[in-house]
């Protein structure tokens, strides 16, 4: 270190180094590797810079192997590191070396340790933070799992948003503040506590009436929003217990007459497609000449069920789909409701408002109010 540093010595003390009287230094170290003055960065006329050196600053790891001022200016301070350091009296003194190789005059070379902690003390912190230790990359921690569930949550097929009705007449709240999600590929059943609660339930998830307050949302869409005609058209098919179908016409017109009620195009005619849906659930009876009305009890159950998906709803709401069925004809019913729910090439999802148990049973999830 004191072969390659030249020592300072104090301006009081007479040195024949010393800055002649008008204040140009003849030492080596005031003239960088450059040749330009280290006081005044002017190069010496008639010398260009050497194109292989360049100047730069050296940063030590170590506080106290630098004095504030040398890393002000860019310079390491003429005071030697290791060998010699001046007392406030200006008299010289041995410390030990704190850096060993820390500090060279060679400026085309610095020494890395190998391990950039080895130049740390054992108290002093790691200066580079691990990833999630500042504010910063915990924030963006949260805004990443705040992100992932964004795109991992889906609006429910059908729902009702905080829905509340009361009876207009007494002012009793039939619906108080209900919550219900149903998704695609399902078979749900809800159960009230009486008549007029279930009644209450159907007319609002049929969109026959609105709420007093809350929504029901059809996935992103209000039903408030929508025509009559998109409702009943092909957003929502309802089977209630009466007047599910005209008694007059026999099971293809029924159809037939539901699709041009719909307002929509079809691809196919409708005859043929009202065959197809006739077979889809199951329909035993001859498909024309027959009266609804003089149909058993199961086929128009069945009838009632084809008219609701005529026009591809997207979800299909049930009134007691076994009441006043036998067993066979519960057992027919209820698993046409199951296939036609987990159909995959149509997504709908399929509510059922029952008290029955056998209908509790059945389904993939129940509620209750």
């Amino acid at each position: 270190m004191s072969d390659t540093l030249h020592n300072t010595s104090d301006h009081n003390m007479p040195d024949e180094d010393a800055p002649d009287n008008d204040g140009t230094s003849t030492l080596d170290e005031h003239t960088d590797a450059t040749g330009a003055d280290a006081d005044t960065g002017n190069t010496p006329s008639g010398q260009a810079p050497s194109p292989t050196e360049i100047p730069f600053d050296i940063v030590y790891d170590d506080e106290d192997a630098i004095t504030p001022a040398a890393v002000a200016d860019g310079k390491p301070d003429d005071t030697p590191i290791g060998d010699q350091a001046e007392d406030p009296d200006g008299s010289p003194t041995t410390e030990p070396t704190a850096d060993a190789g820390a500090t060279s005059s060679d400026t085309s070379s610095i020494p890395t340790p190998a391990n950039e902690h080895d130049s740390r003390t054992a108290s002093e912190p790691d200066a580079t933070p691990a990833a999630g230790d500042t504010e910063e990359d915990d924030h963006l921690a949260v805004t990443d799992e705040v992100a992932d569930e964004i795109l991992l949550k889906s609006y429910p097929t059908f729902a009702l948003n905080h829905a509340t009705l009361h009876d207009r007449k007494s002012g009793r709240a039939l619906l108080d503040d209900v919550q219900l999600g149903f998704y695609s590929g399902r078979l749900y059943a809800v159960t009230t506590h009486d008549a007029d609660q279930r009644h209450a339930l159907l007319s609002v998830l049929g969109g026959l009436r609105r709420p007093d307050t809350g929504q029901v949302m059809l996935k992103s869409a209000d039903l408030a929003t929508m025509p009559s005609v998109a409702i009943r058209g092909h957003r929502i098919g309802l089977v209630p217990q009466r007047f599910a179908v005209r008694d007059d016409l026999d099971a293809t017109s029924n159809l037939v007459y539901t699709m041009q009620a719909a307002d929509r195009t079809f691809l196919r005619p409708m005859r043929d497609l009202a065959h197809d849906l006739l077979a889809t659930v199951g329909f035993s009876a001859a498909a024309t000449g027959t009266p609804a009305a003089d149909l058993d009890m199961l086929d128009q159950r069945r009838l009632a069920i084809a008219r609701a998906i005529a026009c591809e709803a997207t979800a299909v709401i049930v009134d007691a789909p076994t009441v006043s069925l036998d067993d066979a004809g519960s057992t027919a019913i209820l698993t046409l409701l199951t296939t036609l729910a987990h159909d995959t090439t149509t997504p709908r999802c399929v509510i059922m408002v029952t008290d029955e148990e056998r209908d509790l049973n059945a389904a993939d999830e129940r509620f209750e109010l």
